[in-house]
């Protein structure tokens, strides 16, 4: 049975129309709810900033007067990198709050965590396949089902929340970049990690190597259960076994995942090329890729510091020892902003990119302006979730011309960005394990 599917995995407050531009735009939607407090809290906090804080920031470009618009401005700017990087003409639209929800118990601390719209369809090259709805709509940027919000998920692509716990989670809202051991959190660093994973750095790979289900009502109203890998998920690679792990049985991507240097990316949406590994090979040192060149991912086993599978931060991040550092590793403060191989792997699943050090083609295939077959028009439109069907907090909300949810995925999904300690908080230097 094929069933077209929309997912977000949080509440909504508001959403905007997305309309076609000129350029691809990233756009904040802030909660309502911050602003309409009293006092109003998160991205519209107005304790006013001490001129020590304003002469700290204001150099880098943030000239806020209050904590709320320092935080909007440092978010925005992040955004504005983003957008930069991209190619096409599609609006990305991002739900952003601060919340008291995540974990901020020294020295292990959650700093944020990004959840995105997932979409399947005959609309896109790879049918059988759970794309996330930013990149839906890069691929086919004229059609008007994908956008605005008669599309996935009423236009909401992804939702973002960060840490509230400014005493244990002191973020840095100047736009430069600040030693690692500075003792607090670049947010436009943090802000730029969670794009990433709104954009397609999420696997629905579980820990024992089973493809997450989801279950909920077709439009006819029968039950049904769609069991799909991820556009990440399919390029995923078992060094042990020498193949991508959706061809495994689920033995063996349980032990990919945890196999500490053998899980590897290997790009396979542009026919014959992989540009995450013609781009590993070229700027990383040897320690991060498999031997022959693919970047390795984050798998860390029974034996790692961390204790073996971490949900959340496994997988959908580099591997550690990836040299020079990433915006993509799984661990925080990270010393760079650099994320010329995270867009890499982002063009291997069929985003444009515009960046002077990502080719335009690899030698081994031809260029991928065209990110992959675009199927016939499909001829039953899409059907958004509306709020009202979305559920409450917790839930998950999926749709094709039904309703459906599903616990078990909006718990997977959560892609927090893992702390690192070393001495910030006083904890000797460790991965950050959920239970």
């Amino acid at each position: 049975m094929k069933v077209r599917l929309v997912a977000f995995l949080l509440p909504f407050f508001v959403f905007l129309p997305v309309f076609p531009g000129g350029a691809v735009t990233v756009t904040p939607v802030y909660d309502p709810e911050e602003r309409n407090a009293n006092p109003p809290t998160g991205f519209w906090d107005e304790t006013p900033l001490t001129q020590e804080q304003k002469d700290e920031i204001g150099p880098s470009g943030n000239d806020a007067e209050t904590l709320g618009e320092a935080r909007r401005n440092a978010l925005e700017h992040a955004f504005g990198l983003i957008e930069a990087k991209l190619g096409g003409n599609i609006d990305i639209t991002v739900d952003v709050k601060f919340t008291d929800e995540l974990d901020s118990t020294p020295p292990d601390i959650t700093l944020a965590s990004a959840r995105p719209c997932l979409f399947q369809s005959s609309l896109l090259p790879r049918e059988q396949t759970l794309y996330p709805s930013a990149l839906a709509k890069a691929i086919r940027p004229n059609d008007e089902r994908l956008r605005g919000s008669d599309g996935p998920c009423g236009g909401r692509d992804i939702a973002i929340q960060f840490n509230n716990d400014s005493d244990n989670v002191p973020f840095y809202y100047g736009f430069d970049e600040i030693p690692a051991d500075a003792r607090r959190f670049e947010f436009v660093s943090v802000v730029l990690h969670e794009i990433f994973h709104g954009l397609g750095f999420f696997e629905l790979v579980q820990e024992d190597g089973s493809w997450s289900t989801i279950t909920g009502t077709d439009r006819s109203g029968m039950p049904v259960e769609v069991t799909l890998p991820s556009i990440y998920d399919e390029q995923l690679y078992s060094e042990a076994d020498q193949d991508f792990i959706h061809n495994l049985r689920q033995s063996r991507r349980a032990a990919a995942i945890v196999s500490e240097d053998g899980l590897s990316w290997y790009g396979r949406t542009s026919a014959g090329c992989s540009y995450g590994r013609l781009v590993g090979e070229r700027d990383k040192s040897d320690d991060g890729l498999a031997p022959d060149g693919k970047p390795l991912l984050h798998a860390p086993g029974p034996l790692s510091p961390s204790g073996g599978y971490q949900d959340g931060t496994s997988v959908s991040h580099f591997h550690v020892s990836v040299n020079p550092d990433d915006i993509l590793e799984p661990r925080f403060p990270v010393a760079t902003r650099d994320m010329t191989l995270a867009l890499a792997l982002l063009k291997d699943m069929g985003w444009q990119i515009n960046d002077p050090n990502i080719p335009a083609s690899c030698a081994s295939g031809p260029p991928d302006s065209n990110p992959g077959p675009v199927p016939p028009p499909d001829p039953d439109p899409v059907q958004p979730v509306s709020p009202s069907s979305a559920g409450g907090s917790g839930g998950c909300a999926l749709a094709s011309d039904g309703d459906f949810r599903s616990e078990k995925i909006f718990t997977h999904l959560l892609l927090m960005l893992s702390v690192l300690t070393s001495g910030v908080f006083g904890g000797r230097r460790r991965e950050k394990r959920r239970a």
